[in-house]
């Protein structure tokens, strides 16, 4: 019998004592609390927490977040509905400086690791012999132990102690090896409450959440008879396939003999649980009940506070002294603006600003674009005014006397200013065409402006925009204590103008004057407190942590509160800004594009290309081009860097969607602008030097990635992706609205779809092939012109032509001309009529067949498998070949909407994290047999020369992904080419005892790992910059698992985590039918030829009788019928009535089984039987079975369970071919009285 099952808590010492004893005892009791609290109040119980270092992964990807935690829990409990009850101390870095703070600790929780045989180190409490020996001093004298997550693992030499002080365990270990007796599995699952009547469970009810859980624990030695009262469960999840009785425990509460308590939970895994308001919840009741507070009856009620709102609230606080947060909002007016002025990027930096002020839970920042309508109407509900690079540029207009008046007021009644950059340029008397605005009380109020009419060394000036280093100075101000130097790209400023004294906080040295420049510095006007900062030239300086935190500080300082020292971790540089819907302008003046209404052509670098200096060319673009995922490429010569160089542009700079590839003015450097999308992505190579350079970007939806020559030049990642741009023109060599336009020439301009690298400088103009063909959105080569046009080589054709020049009556660029209209075929038609994105919107189910775009090369017969607990993660396969063709995660697929989705190829909807080239993987000849569906899993059979092989892919976490395979026994060896041999070096290592090969292309890391069975003879090695995996002869099965795992980042402390836990599972649960998914009841009305009515009329000779169709079905499936027919007399295999059903297959890839089909179609009801078929364009049912065709091959589909979905999905032949145009037509399938199927093959139709 489980402990517990002996269950003995005291909850009610009461409960056999007589009714007037109860009373009267009460009654003494309560005069005697009256009395004692009358005197001295109850002592507040002290509660310790002690954090290891976070591991897992780097901070902020929320697991094993123990820092954060920690401070979590004291800033919830110092702020809970206990909060006088108790005071709280955390500790980081695993254990107190200062031991002796446990001596008086009523309660003590650590978070930490735990040792796992040979990884990771002992958990803190177990760390050394005296701090073993400091735990059991307080638990001698009654203290409360809690232990959570990764610290409830023991080893078995402190099995006794942790059962003692806690209640239970993670076992580990064995005779000294480990091995697991406990277990861990990750569940997005329900969770139960185990003992509703313990104090730690009040308020709780049952819960869901995803969590890492850690189960079969032991709550008492094996061959211990002695009992273990006062240990009580809590938590218990369903799901968990634990031993009985108490395997699925996953958190208990226990009470010692000497009245002490402990606690012990295995949930925490993932920081993101502390939202969950019945885990906090339990949480904080089990410090509150260890620690002897009485537990509300509502529980322990505190709500989540955000990092940022942690740091404000423990900011200052030392020890126990309470975490309160301060709620009083500090109010900031922030004003930028002027349309002359958009040389200091304020429509890109003001957004920057909003959002890294407001990382200070107290700031609430109003954002104003009118000066006058600020000072006048706004600024006196504000507590400090943000002046960010306002200046009155080319505008001479007079600051009102309102106005002038209502900002010295503020100031001089205690309001706060912070002064950005070119703000100190406003209403002075050298400012261009501004002259007549000059306001003199201005330079009071900032005390260092920018003179434009000085001379020599009185005239203000700046170095070149670019990156250069900041020194703090040894003046100690609160806004830059703690700060150390900081590297920053900005324009430095020098010489600028005033002569009232600073004391500098920050400078650089400038290499135009050669001396150190002061950079910002604080001063008083009246009662305000204002700083000044002369950094804030564009977006870039908030990529610099320091700069950043520098504005928070000095926004709080100014308002006369406290201030709050973030972290990098709380407050990251340069979050996504979001722009107001106004023109984003360049930052210095650039060349105007000319409008000649003609394309000027000039030599290039293959022959002639576009003279963009002569104006730009336009073309009807797509979505395509314009969305992620699209590689666009093109060879450019600049030569000038006076302004900015526009190479391509997406849309008006209006839109959040814009995006540009250009060249910055001033230094010439490669960059893209996406405005919606983080702002500036800019690299560090000139290509505006007047020499040739080949420049791209790979555009996908979660990085960019940027090459000039060959060679990578930036690889970022995006902020989270907008809507879709829509369909519009596009423009190389200018803006789309015009207003700047490009220095040079530009050649070859090329879009992708999908990811198209250049591991080596092009070397000759691009020759297209039809596999090129096929993935080529555009290619304009400026060699000539055609009617004015230079011609698409793309199939789509959409000639890029010049704008009209002004004066014209239509200078706006074209749209999309008709494919076929009424001058071609005599009817009134264009592609806008078949322009539907329905598709996007179906409910597909968990895979589709159907040619794949991806870099390079597309998959002609792909069949792309939804992966994983939440069905992001796709894996793709080639079934000609049964090889792993691509992995990406995000969404599943994204389909063109032109023609209904059926003439472009589905291109992944995500981010790519792995693709291999097109050919064959395995050594010997292959044939796919089938594909098993079991909701949500499928498993693929094939035959690799005469041996049957099964797999199943799988998402097993992040960004590591799995296929089991099963071999049968024979003969033959086989091998798997697994990383297809290519320029990166592939290099063995050994992760967690199992063998891996890496592979290294650019940033990205690509990892597989092979986990065989005990003894297995298969093997994973890296061969000439490949990866094979070989499998020997064998006389048995044989049973293995491939772990793919690609990043960033370095992934051998989470692979070393998640191995072990990795099982090898038997694919037969799979191969047998699953559930069924397509469970909604469908009905339609259908009608006959024969109404009934009216006088008997001779037979006709041709009736039609119409079974409608389900157009409005809870799939959102589209029905475009291709293929009909009836089962014939006698039994169908999946148990359908052969006189009253039909079968239906559509173009997008369903088959539906209609039934009710009678002689009144009254009540037909429709049922999805499959899903995910290639374009099946013909459906035969022969002695009972289903064959559906489609372009990938002939697939008899079975019903094996007849539940009225197939589960089968078997390939009787994939002998004919298809490309990977959209005009492929297999149709018409027929079948003879000896089975022999027929069909129309149209291969690159017309």
């Amino acid at each position: 019998m489980s402990s517990f099952h002996r269950l003995h808590i005291r909850n009610n010492a009461f409960s056999e004592i007589p009714l007037m004893r109860q009373l009267l005892t009460g009654l003494i009791l309560g005069c005697l609390f009256f009395s004692a609290s009358a005197f001295s109040a109850e002592p507040q119980r002290k509660i310790v927490l002690i954090a290891g270092p976070k591991s897992h992964g780097p901070v902020g990807n929320g697991i094993h977040d123990y820092p954060w935690s920690v401070k979590l829990l004291k800033v919830m409990l110092d702020n809970s509905n206990i909060a006088q009850q108790v005071r709280v101390e955390y500790h980081l870095d695993g254990w107190p400086t200062d031991p002796k703070t446990l001596d008086n600790a009523d309660t003590i929780m650590v978070i930490s690791d735990g040792r796992d045989g040979d990884l990771y180190a002992e958990a803190p409490h177990f760390g050394s012999p005296e701090h073993l020996a400091q735990v059991q001093k307080q638990i001698d004298r009654g203290c409360g132990f809690c232990t959570f997550h990764f610290s409830t693992f023991a080893p078995d030499q402190y099995a006794k102690q942790i059962l003692d002080w806690s209640g239970g365990y993670f076992d580990w270990e064995e005779n000294g090896q480990k091995k697991w007796y406990s277990a861990i599995q990750v569940h997005d699952t329900a969770v139960e409450i185990a003992s509703p009547q313990h104090p730690v469970s009040r308020g709780l009810k049952p819960f869901q959440m995803k969590e890492e859980f850690y189960f079969n624990l032991r709550f008492q030695p094996e061959g211990d008879g002695e009992k273990l009262t006062g240990l009580a469960p809590l938590l218990s999840v369903p799901v968990l396939p634990g031993r009985e009785p108490d395997g699925k425990v996953v958190a208990w509460a226990k009470e010692r003999a000497n009245g002490g308590r402990g606690f012990g939970t295995t949930c925490g895994h993932f920081y993101e649980n502390w939202k969950v308001t019945e885990f906090r919840a339990m949480i904080l009741n089990a410090l509150a009940w260890t620690a002897h507070v009485d537990v509300p009856a509502e529980g322990v009620q505190a709500r989540y506070f955000t990092h940022q709102e942690i740091t404000a609230a423990i900011s200052g606080k030392q020890g126990t002294e309470r975490a309160t947060l301060d709620e009083k909002p500090i109010r900031v007016l922030l004003v930028a603006g002027n349309e002359a002025h958009k040389w200091h990027n304020w429509e890109r930096t003001t957004p920057v600003i909003k959002s890294q002020l407001e990382f200070d839970p107290r700031v609430k920042v109003t954002v104003s674009t009118d000066i006058e309508v600020a000072l006048t109407k706004e600024l006196a509900h504000h507590d400090v005014l943000v002046q960010n690079s306002y200046a009155n540029w080319h505008d001479p207009k007079v600051l009102s006397p309102e106005a002038q008046k209502a900002w010295i007021d503020f100031l001089q009644n205690g309001g706060g200013m912070v002064v950005i950059h070119f703000a100190n340029g406003a209403w002075n008397f050298s400012l261009p065409m501004a002259e007549a605005s000059d306001w003199p009380e201005y330079r009071k109020l900032v005390r260092r402006v920018w003179n434009h009419k000085g001379e020599g060394d009185a005239k203000s000036g700046h170095d070149a925009f670019g990156p250069f280093q900041v020194n703090k100075t040894s003046l100690p101000h609160p806004i830059t204590d703690g700060l150390t130097n900081f590297a920053i790209v900005d324009e430095l400023y020098y010489r600028q103008d005033g002569a009232d004294p600073i004391e500098p906080l920050i400078v650089a040295h400038s290499r135009d004057t050669q001396r150190d420049e002061p950079l910002a510095w604080t001063y008083s006007y009246g009662k305000g407190h204002i700083f000044q900062t002369l950094l804030g030239h564009s977006e870039r300086t908030y990529e610099t942590f320091e700069a950043c935190e520098m504005l928070r500080r000095a926004v709080a300082w100014s308002a006369n509160r406290n201030i709050i020292a973030m972290t990098r971790d709380v407050a990251p540089a340069l979050p996504v800004p979001v722009l107001p819907a106004t023109s984003s302008a360049p930052a210095k003046p650039a060349p105007a594009p000319k409008a000649t209404g003609k394309l000027v052509l000039s030599e290039g670098k293959f022959g002639k290309a576009l003279d963009a200096a002569q104006g730009g060319a336009f073309f009807a673009a797509h979505p395509e081009h314009r969305n992620a995922t699209v590689t666009v490429d093109c060879w450019t010569k600049l030569v000038s860097k006076d302004g900015y160089n526009i190479l391509v542009a997406s849309e008006p700079k209006t839109s959040p969607t814009h995006w540009e590839m250009y060249s910055h003015a001033g230094s010439g450097l490669f960059a893209v602008y996406m405005p919606g999308r983080g702002g500036d992505y800019r690299t560090e190579v000139d290509i505006a030097d007047g020499q040739w350079h080949h420049v791209s970007m790979i555009f996908e939806p979660g990085r960019i990635h940027l090459e000039v020559d060959g060679k990578l030049a930036l690889d970022k990642p995006l902020p989270a992706p907008l809507p879709p741009a829509a369909a519009g023109p596009m423009a190389i060599g200018q803006l789309v609205e015009g207003g700047i336009g490009c220095n040079g020439l530009i050649d070859e301009v090329r879009f992708t779809r999908g990811v198209r690298e250049f591991n080596e400088l092009p070397t000759t103009a691009p020759i297209l092939d039809e596999r090129q063909l096929a993935t080529t959105l555009g290619l304009w080569r400026f060699d000539k012109l055609v009617g004015g046009r230079s011609p698409d080589e793309c199939k789509r054709k959409l000639d890029a032509f010049a704008l009209a020049p002004a004066g014209t009556t239509d200078r706006s660029p074209e749209t999309d001309p008709d494919h076929w209209g009424s001058k071609a075929v005599g009817f009134d038609w264009t592609e806008k009529n078949s322009v539907d994105g329905r598709w996007q919107d179906t409910e597909i189910g968990r895979w589709l067949a159907s040619i794949v775009g991806l870099p390079g090369s597309a998959v002609r017969k792909g069949l792309s498998i939804r992966v994983g607990d939440s069905q992001d993660a796709v894996l793709c396969y080639d079934t000609e070949v049964c090889g792993l063709r691509a992995i990406w995660t995000g969404g599943f697929l994204k389909f063109d909407p032109a023609r209904f989705g059926i003439i472009a190829s589905p291109q992944p909807d995500g981010t790519i994290q792995l693709t291999t080239q097109e050919g064959q993987q395995w050594s010997g000849k292959v044939q796919f047999r089938r594909m098993y569906a079991h909701d949500p899993r499928v498993v693929l059979e094939y035959v690799v020369d005469n041996t049957l092989v099964r797999e199943s892919p799988w998402r097993e976490a992040g960004n590591v992904f799995t296929r089991q395979f099963e071999v049968e026994a024979g003969s033959t060896p086989l091998n798997l080419m697994v990383i297809p041999t290519g320029n990166a070096e592939v290099v063995e290592q050994v992760i967690a005892g199992r063998p891996s090969i890496l592979q290294t292309v650019g940033a990205m890391k690509r990892r597989i790992v092979l986990l065989p069975e005990d003894g297995s003879p298969v093997t994973l090695k890296a061969v000439e910059k490949s990866g094979r995996l070989t499998i020997p002869p064998r006389e048995k099965p044989l049973r293995f698992k491939l772990v793919y795992s690609t990043g960033f980042e370095d992934d051998t402390p989470a692979l070393t985590a998640l191995l072990p836990n990795l099982k090898l599972d038997s694919l037969a649960e799979w191969i047998s039918p699953g559930p069924a998914r397509w469970t909604e009841t469908i009905t339609t009305r259908g009608s006959t030829s024969f109404s009934g009515k009216g006088p008997a009329v001779a037979k006709p000779p041709y009736v039609v009788d119409t079974v409608t169709l389900p157009f409005d079905n809870p799939y959102k499936a589209l029905l475009f019928t291709t293929g009909v027919d009836f089962p014939p007399a006698g039994p169908v295999k999946n148990g359908a009535d052969p006189l009253t059903t039909l079968y239906v297959c559509t173009l997008h890839g369903d088959v539906w089984q209609v039934s009710g089909v009678d002689g009144e179609l009254r009540d037909l009801t429709w049922k999805r039987f499959a899903t995910g078929l290639f374009q099946p364009l013909g459906l035969k049912i022969h002695h009972g079975d289903i064959y559906v065709l489609g372009r990938d091959q002939i697939t008899r589909l079975q019903d094996r369970d007849s539940n009225g979905e197939a589960d089968d999905y078997e390939c009787v032949s994939n002998l004919h071919e298809t490309s990977v145009g959209g005009h492929d037509y297999v149709a018409c399938l027929e079948v003879d009285s000896e089975g022999r199927f027929y069909f129309v093959h149209a291969n690159q139709g017309a």
